[in-house]
């Protein structure tokens, strides 16, 4: 607490200012630890067949929507495959293959998504392109840094991203818990959510987000959030010739 004292005609006030809480460094800037080498395609009459090379930490896995009842990824499954090419030395990342083949007229491919930690990186081929390879990814460029600033009943996260023409955006389960299982409700409604993306002028300034959690009135309303993740989006730098159409970057808040 900070006290000053003002005079005003004789009479002395005393104003109390809350000193405001500081910013907690969460994660130092930096690359996202997953990188895109190199996708190449194959197709013939019958197969198409997408390949990524991927760079990421040991223990990077991957979502192959086994578990998932859709229609088009019940089509696509056993489609896909997850490899580990080379080990990693001394906390270098390893080396990662991911392969798609489907049918050659098949328009709807399968997203590559892998996770490592709070870190997840989805990959989407566009099978309208006629190019075989791409070594070229502006994704790889981007670096991020996260803080955290705590306050009775709130909790409000910044993230500056550094180097990287992207879209900014969050994702969030929030629900509540019943007896059986966890219900999904509010998403990032405004009533417990206040997110915010500014612009400053070029991709080569820093770019800052925020979100703002009020923390009392999920408790008075008996919803939690199970996560709540910062976005990076990137969209292909020329429609007519990248075979990543899109690569959205996700890191978990809380």
């Amino acid at each position: 607490m900070c006290f000053i004292t003002v005079a005003i005609n004789m009479l002395s006030c005393v104003i109390c200012m809350a000193r405001e809480e500081e910013w907690t460094m969460v994660r130092q800037m930096g690359f996202t630890g997953l990188k895109i080498n190199r996708i190449q395609k194959f197709k013939d009459e019958d197969t198409q067949t997408y390949t990524a090379i991927i760079e990421a930490p040991i223990g990077t896995v991957t979502d192959l929507h086994e578990s998932k009842n859709d229609i088009h990824y019940k089509a696509l499954r056993n489609t896909s495959d997850w490899k580990q090419l080379s080990m990693g030395d001394d906390g270098s990342p390893a080396l990662y293959e991911a392969q798609i083949t489907t049918r050659a007229s098949e328009l709807f491919l399968q997203r590559v998504m892998l996770t490592f930690g709070s870190q997840s990186l989805d990959i989407d081929f566009d099978p309208f392109v006629e190019s075989v390879q791409q070594n070229d990814f502006k994704f790889n460029d981007c670096q991020f840094q996260v803080e955290q600033r705590d306050a009775p009943g709130s909790t409000t996260y910044k993230i500056t991203v550094r180097g990287c023409l992207c879209r900014r955006s969050y994702s969030a389960s929030v629900g509540k818990q019943t007896s059986s299982r966890f219900e999904e409700t509010a998403g990032l409604s405004e009533s417990y959510f206040f997110p915010m993306h500014i612009f400053k002028g070029s991709y080569r300034n820093d770019q800052t987000s925020s979100i703002f959690i009020n923390r009392t009135a999920l408790a008075q309303d008996g919803v939690q959030i199970r996560s709540l993740k910062f976005l990076i989006i990137r969209e292909p730098d020329n429609f007519l010739s990248d075979l990543l159409m899109k690569s959205s970057f996700g890191y978990i808040l809380t």
